[in-house]
C-alpha cells in the first residue's frame, strides 16, 4: 500500500511540474502615446478654473466684518485742565526722553491719580494707549510703554490731541519761516500748542533754543486722514514761533530722538465723531 501511494504522489509531483512549464496567456497591455508638448514663448495661460459640482456658486455679496472693536467710554474734562494745565501729560512733550531719567516723573500711576479713565486700548498695532476728551470735543491720546525689567507702564512719545481730521493736502502751501499763526487758520489745534508753551510753560528765546539743541524743539502734532504731520518751530527774539521744520508721515510712525519708533494710528472708532 505505502507503494501505491508513493506512485501517486509521484504522478502527482510529475503533473504539477508539467502545469507550471506550461505558458502562460499574457494580458494585453494599452499603450497611449504621450500627447506632444507645444512649445510657449513670454506668456503662460494660467489653466481653467475648476468647479466642484457640490459647490454652488452664489451671487450673494460677501457680509463686511463687524469691527473688533468696542466704544470705550470716555471721561470728559474741562480743556484747561486737560489740555493746558496738565503736568503730568503735557502736549509737545516727548515723554520717550524720560527713558534716560533714574525716576519716572510720567508713570501710569501718577496719570490715573490725576486723570482717571478706563478708555484704555490695545490697538491693532500692537501700541496702547489712554482716551481723554475735553469739554470742547478735543480727544487727547496718550501713549503707553512697558518696561519689563522693573514692571513699570509710563507714558510714551507725543500726546496727540485730535480735533477735525484734515488731509494732508490742507498743510501744502505751508513753509519753513511761516507762523504757528498761520499752522493755527489751517488746524486750530496748533494754537493750543501756542498757549502752552508761551502762556504756561513760559517759554523764552534762549530757553527754547536750548531745548532745540537737546532734539526737543517747540512741537505740534497734527493727526490727520492719512497720516501724521510733526511740525517744528523756532522761537525768535520777539517770542513769536516760526516753522524750522515739516516731518509728514503716511503710516503714522514717528522716529523719535532716542531713536524709538512709535505708531501713532488711532483706530477708527475712537476718533472724534464731528
Amino acid at each position: 500500500m505505502k507503494r501505491s501511494l508513493c506512485l501517486s504522489l509521484s504522478a502527482l509531483l510529475i503533473l504539477a511540474a508539467f502545469s507550471a512549464c506550461k505558458p502562460q496567456e499574457q494580458t494585453a497591455v494599452k499603450i497611449t502615446p504621450e500627447p506632444e508638448v507645444s512649445a510657449v514663448s513670454e506668456v503662460t495661460k494660467a489653466p481653467e478654473p475648476t468647479i466642484v459640482p457640490s459647490e454652488k456658486p452664489t451671487t450673494e455679496p460677501a457680509s463686511t466684518p463687524e469691527s473688533k472693536f468696542e466704544k470705550l467710554d470716555i471721561p470728559v474734562y474741562p480743556d484747561d485742565e486737560l489740555l493746558l494745565n496738565n503736568f503730568i501729560v503735557q502736549i509737545g512733550e516727548d515723554a520717550c526722553q524720560f527713558s534716560r531719567f533714574a525716576e519716572f516723573p510720567n508713570k501710569l500711576d501718577y496719570v490715573y491719580e490725576l486723570y482717571p479713565t478706563k478708555a484704555l486700548r490695545k490697538a491693532s498695532t500692537g501700541e496702547e494707549y489712554l482716551i481723554y476728551e475735553s469739554q470742547s470735543g478735543y480727544r487727547e491720546y496718550v501713549f503707553l510703554k512697558h518696561w519689563e525689567e522693573s514692571g513699570l507702564t509710563v507714558t510714551n512719545g507725543f500726546p496727540i490731541v485730535v480735533g477735525e481730521l484734515l488731509p494732508y493736502k490742507a498743510f501744502e502751501e505751508l513753509k519753513v519761516g511761516d507762523t504757528i499763526e498761520s499752522v493755527g487758520k489751517i488746524d486750530p489745534v496748533a494754537e493750543l500748542y501756542k498757549q502752552k508753551m508761551i502762556e504756561v510753560h513760559g517759554y523764552v528765546p534762549e530757553g527754547a533754543a536750548s531745548s532745540a539743541a537737546r532734539g526737543y524743539p517747540i512741537t505740534s502734532i497734527h493727526y490727520l486722514s492719512d497720516g501724521l504731520l510733526k511740525i517744528e518751530y523756532e522761537m525768535l527774539e520777539d517770542s513769536s514761533l516760526v516753522i524750522s521744520k515739516m516731518v509728514y508721515s503716511p503710516d503714522y510712525t514717528l522716529k523719535h530722538t532716542v531713536g524709538e519708533v512709535i505708531n501713532y494710528r488711532i483706530e477708527p472708532i475712537d476718533l472724534p465723531e464731528r
